[in-house]
C-alpha cells in the first residue's frame, strides 16, 4: 500500500531540491533507494518484514513520488548529494539497499566516501546493454510526443524484462500511474547511465559489506556486470534470486527480503 504523500519528512539537497522519506520500523536505519520509473512503494512488499529488524527509510529519489523535480539537468553526482542529505538525517550507523539505478547511485556514494555501514545492491545499473541508448532514444521520443503510456510499455518490455503479453495486467495495477509519472523521469535517468562507465579499479578500495543480488533469469549482460561487480568489491557477496529478473521486488518480495535479512544478521 503505497504511503500518504503528506506524511513524507522532507531533507534538503544541497541544491535546494526537497527529498521525501518515510521511516518505519525499529532498529538501525535502512536506506531504500528504488530503481527508475517507480517510487519508494516498490519496498511495499518487503517491507513488513525489513521493518521487523531495521528501521526502513524508503526515499523517493528526485522527480519521483513526492520529491521536487530539481533542475532541468539529471546527473548522478546530484543524486549522490541527494543520498548524503537523507544518510546526514539518520542516526548512525547507516545501512543502504538499493536497486537498479539507485544502486548506482549508492554504489557511487560509497565509493565517495559516505559513511554507510552495509550495502545491499539488487542489479545496480552498471551494465554495458548493447542495446540500452536505442531504448532510452525511443522512449524520450515517446515523452516529448506526450505518449507517455507507449513510453513506459517499451521501457518496460524493452529494459525491464516485462513480457508484452503482461503488459495489460500492470496497467490495471495501482502501480500504473506511478510508472507513467516516472518515465518522464527516465530519458535524463537514462542518459545518466549510457555516461557511466565501470571501471573496477575504482572500487578496489571500496571495503564496506556488500550484497550484489541477481536474478537468475536476468540476460547475460547483467549477469556479467554483477559478477565484474562482486570480483571488484573486497568484501562482497553475490546471491542469485532463483527464477527471477530484475523485478523481485514485485515478483517474489518474500524471497528478496529473506536474502536481505540473512545477509543483515550475518
Amino acid at each position: 500500500m503505497r504511503t500518504d504523500p503528506a506524511a513524507a519528512e522532507q531533507v534538503r539537497s544541497p541544491d535546494g531540491t526537497s527529498i521525501a522519506l518515510w521511516r518505519s520500523g525499529h532498529g538501525r536505519p535502512l536506506v531504500a533507494l528504488h530503481g527508475v520509473t517507480i517510487d519508494h512503494s516498490t519496498w511495499d512488499g518487503v517491507r513488513p518484514a525489513l521493518e521487523q529488524v531495521a528501521t526502513l527509510i524508503a526515499v523517493d529519489r528526485r522527480g519521483h513520488g513526492a520529491s521536487d523535480q530539481g533542475p532541468a539537468t539529471h546527473s548522478l553526482d546530484q543524486e549522490v548529494a541527494d543520498l548524503a542529505a537523507v544518510v546526514a538525517a539518520c542516526p548512525a550507523p547507516v545501512d543502504v539497499l538499493a536497486h537498479s539505478y539507485g544502486g548506482l547511485v549508492a554504489l557511487e556514494a560509497a565509493r565517495l566516501g559516505l559513511p554507510i555501514g552495509r550495502l545491499m545492491v539488487y542489479e545496480p545499473s552498471i551494465d554495458d546493454d548493447p542495446h540500452f541508448p536505442a531504448v532510452v532514444d525511443r522512449v524520450a521520443e515517446l515523452v516529448d510526443q506526450g505518449q507517455t503510456e507507449r513510453a513506459a510499455e517499451t521501457l518496460l518490455v524493452e529494459r525491464s524484462g516485462v513480457p508484452a503479453e503482461a503488459i495489460a495486467a500492470v496497467r490495471d495495477l495501482p502501480l500504473w500511474p506511478i510508472v507513467l509519472r516516472g518515465v518522464e523521469v527516465f530519458p535524463r535517468e537514462g542518459a545518466a547511465v549510457i555516461g557511466y562507465r565501470f571501471d573496477p579499479e575504482r572500487f578496489a578500495q571500496l571495503t564496506i559489506p556488500t550484497l550484489v543480488l541477481l536474478g537468475g533469469e536476468s540476460p547475460g549482460w547483467r549477469h556479467e556486470a554483477m559478477r565484474a561487480l562482486h570480483s571488484a568489491l573486497p568484501h562482497s557477496e553475490l546471491r542469485i534470486l532463483a527464477d527471477q529478473g530484475h523485478l523481485a521486488t514485485h515478483t517474489a518480495p518474500e524471497l528478496l527480503a529473506g536474502e536481505i535479512i540473512s545477509f543483515l544478521d550475518r
